[in-house]
């Protein structure tokens, strides 16, 4: 299978404040969502951590510091499972995963 990156984006300016409860629950509503379909464990990684080196990003700021948050609000998350057994199967049999 080739290298896939996904991502969500956290609109705003996270350099000198951290992420708002509501942006920290977003950003775990859609890590669990990308979890579910391609139903694996995923990193969670700033923009930073994946940009080309020779050009830097401070991306995402201090959402940095709140990996952690947002594994627990995708963790939290989990327990309402948003996908049947047949829409798993529906998205495999489209998507090949």
């Amino acid at each position: 299978m080739p290298f896939i990156l996904v991502g969500s984006v956290a609109i705003g300016n996270f350099s000198d404040h951290p992420a708002p409860p509501a942006i920290i629950n977003g950003l775990g509503e859609c890590v669990r969502y990308m979890r579910e379909f391609f139903g694996r464990d995923l990193p969670i990684n700033g923009h930073g951590q994946w940009a080309d080196p020779r050009a830097p990003s401070s991306c995402p700021g201090q959402i940095r510091n709140q990996i952690a948050e947002i594994t627990a609000a995708a963790e939290l998350q989990e327990e309402d499972d948003m996908f049947t057994d047949a829409d798993r199967q529906q998205l495999k049999d489209v998507h090949e995963w």
